[in-house]
C-alpha cells in the first residue's frame, strides 16, 4: 500500500498521517482492507465540505483531506453519533484530538466502507460497491467494535474519550475562548490567557504551543545569552511534548519543538521533529532562512546550506540568504572550489544590496584571509564602516586591517577552522568533523 502526500495551501493542515492510518487499518480484518492500493493526503476539501473520498475508477484508493488549523466538524456529525463521541462539544471549534478521532474512526472507516463489494454481479460501480448509507453503517459498526475494548497505544486517538477527558470537555468552551483572546494580545497578556486555557483544559494543543513560543520569546528579549533562555527552552520543550502527544502532525508544534531541541543540544530529536514539520507544512523564505541559520549555529553546515539553497531558489536576490549561504560554504572549507563559490556568493550579496553594511563586512572578512586580497578587504570594510559606524564587529575588523602587513605576510587574518557536525547517512548518528 502506498501513502502519498500533497502539501496543503495556506495554513491548512493534515490532522492524521501515514502512521495513524496504518494503525487503524491494521485493526481491521485483512479481507476488509485488501482492495486498498493507496491512501492520499490531499487538499481538496472544497471549502471544508468534503473530508474524504474514494477514487471512482477501480475503487481502490482513499483520499483524506486537509482542514483549517482550527475547525468545527459539528455539521458532519450524524444524530446517531454526537460530538461527544469523538471528544468535542457542540457550538465551538473542536480540540485537535477530537478532529483526529473523527478523521480516523469516522471518515477513514466510511471510505473503507465504500470499497466493500455488496453486489458481485452488478456492472455499475454504484451498485457493486457500498452506498453512502451502507458505508456509514460500516463505519459506525466497526468504530463500535474497535472501541468496545481498550487498545494499548500511547496515542489517545485510538481509544474513545475516557471519563477524565469527558469531564474536562465541560470546560473546553471557556478554555478555547481564553486561547482565542491570547492570540491578538501582547506577549505578557497572551501568556496569562494561554496559561488559563491550559489550566481549564490541560491538553489544549494550540494553547500549549503558543505558550511555549511566548516563553522563549520573552527570555530571548530579556537576556539572549543568559541561562534564562536555556531554562525557557526546556520548559517550552515540555509544553510542546504535551501538545504533540495529542496532535502529532501539528506543523507549528513540531517546528518549534525541533528548534528548541536543537538549541538544547538534542540534535537527533531536533532532526526528527523538523523533518516531521517539513512533511506537513511549507516554510516561507524567511522560515527557510531562519531554519538554515539555526542549523548553522548548531554546526550542521551541510544541512544549513541546503535550507539556504532552497530559499535562494525562491528568492535569488535575498541578501541575507546569500550571506548566510556564503558563510556556510566558507566555514565548510572543503577545498579551493568552496572558497571560490563562497566568494561569489559574498560578492552577489554586495551586488544585490550595496548599502548593506554587513554584506560588505562579511566579504571583507573573507578577503582578509586570502593572500593578495588585503586591499580589496580594506575597500569593503571602509564601505561597511561608512554604512554602519556603530557596528563593533566592523570597527574591530577595520582596526586590524589598518595595520600594515609584516614582512613575508600575505594575508591579514588567519582562516579559522570550526567544528562541523553532520548526520551519518547510514546510521543517522551525529558525527563531529574537525
Amino acid at each position: 500500500m502506498e501513502y502519498r502526500y500533497r502539501l496543503p495551501f495556506g495554513d491548512r493542515r493534515h490532522y492524521v498521517d501515514e502512521e495513524d492510518v496504518a494503525i487503524v487499518l491494521s485493526r481491521l480484518p485483512e479481507e476488509l482492507t485488501r482492495r486498498i492500493r493507496a491512501v492520499h493526503f490531499t487538499d481538496e476539501a472544497r471549502g471544508n465540505r468534503t473530508l474524504g473520498y474514494v477514487s471512482t475508477r477501480g475503487r481502490r484508493e482513499i483520499a483524506l483531506c486537509a482542514l483549517p488549523p482550527r475547525v468545527s466538524l459539528n455539521h458532519f456529525v450524524r444524530q446517531t453519533q454526537g460530538a461527544l463521541t469523538f471528544g468535542a462539544v457542540r457550538g465551538t471549534q473542536w480540540p485537535a484530538l477530537a478532529v483526529r478521532r473523527f478523521m480516523l474512526y469516522d471518515v477513514l472507516l466510511h471510505e473503507v466502507g465504500h470499497l466493500q463489494v455488496v453486489d458481485e454481479g452488478a456492472r455499475r460501480p454504484q451498485r457493486r460497491f457500498a452506498s453512502e448509507t451502507r458505508a456509514q453503517d460500516f463505519a459506525d459498526s466497526w468504530r463500535a467494535e474497535l472501541w468496545s475494548r481498550s487498545f494499548v497505544h500511547p496515542d489517545p486517538v485510538h481509544n474513545p474519550p475516557g471519563e477524565e477527558e469527558v469531564a474536562l470537555l465541560a470546560l473546553w468552551p471557556d478554555a478555547h475562548e481564553e486561547y482565542r483572546r491570547g492570540l491578538g494580545a501582547p506577549d505578557d497578556v497572551a501568556r496569562s490567557h494561554f496559561r488559563r486555557a491550559i489550566e481549564l483544559f490541560p491538553e489544549h494543543a494550540h494553547a500549549l504551543t503558543e505558550l511555549a513560543t511566548r516563553l522563549v520569546r520573552e527570555a530571548l528579549r530579556r537576556a539572549p545569552d543568559g541561562p534564562r533562555v536555556e531554562h525557557a527552552r526546556t520548559r517550552a520543550a515540555a509544553l510542546l511534548e504535551r501538545a504533540l502527544r495529542v496532535d502529532p502532525t501539528s506543523f507549528d508544534a513540531n517546528l518549534r519543538m525541533g528548534w528548541n531541541c536543537g538549541h538544547l543540544g538534542r540534535y537527533d530529536d531536533a532532526r526528527r521533529y523538523l523533518a516531521r514539520a517539513l512533511r506537513h507544512g511549507r516554510l516561507s523564505v524567511a522560515g527557510l532562512r531562519a531554519l538554515g541559520a539555526a542549523y548553522a549555529e548548531w554546526g550542521f553546515l551541510v544541512e544549513a546550506e541546503r535550507f539556504f539553497a532552497k530559499g535562494l531558489a525562491r528568492a535569488p536576490d535575498d541578501v541575507r540568504l546569500l550571506s548566510w549561504r556564503a558563510r556556510a560554504v566558507w566555514d565548510l572549507g572543503r577545498g579551493d572550489q568552496d572558497v571560490r563559490r563562497a566568494l561569489e556568493l559574498f560578492e552577489r550579496a554586495v551586488e544585490c544590496a550595496p548599502d548593506d553594511a554587513r554584506a560588505h563586512f562579511h566579504l571583507a572578512l573573507a578577503l582578509a584571509t586570502i593572500p593578495g586580497e588585503v586591499d580589496r578587504a580594506r575597500h569593503h570594510v571602509a564601505i561597511a564602516r561608512a554604512l554602519g559606524p556603530d557596528d563593533e564587529d566592523i570597527a574591530a575588523l577595520d582596526a586590524r586591517l589598518i595595520r600594515p602587513l609584516a614582512k613575508g605576510q600575505r594575508a591579514r587574518l588567519q582562516r579559522e577552522t570550526c567544528e562541523v557536525r553532520r548526520f551519518d547517512r547510514a546510521t543517522g548518528a551525529v558525527v563531529l568533523d574537525r
